[in-house]
């Protein structure tokens, strides 16, 4: 495969929860086909775990083509 082919060929997107420390999230460590998949992951685990603890600072990583992570939503509480 040329570099022409690869470089035409569409990026596909990975997501990923952090915690307040940029971290990856200890207990939300997968990965999402979306935005909105990890999103909504994040608040439903938040209900679930609401009555246990203080509301939780989530954030969202994007991997980018270089297969690095960036910060597309900073960690803000969650309750």
């Amino acid at each position: 495969m040329s570099v022409l082919d690869l470089l035409s060929r569409p990026i596909s997107r990975r997501y990923r929860l952090i915690d307040a420390s940029l971290n990856p999230h200890p207990q939300l460590d997968g990965l999402y086909e979306s935005l909105q998949a990890a999103l909504e992951d994040a608040a439903a685990w938040c209900r679930q775990v609401s009555a246990d603890r203080a509301p939780a600072s989530i954030g969202v990583e994007v991997r980018t083509s270089s297969g690095s992570w960036r910060t597309v939503r900073y960690p803000e509480a969650h309750s």
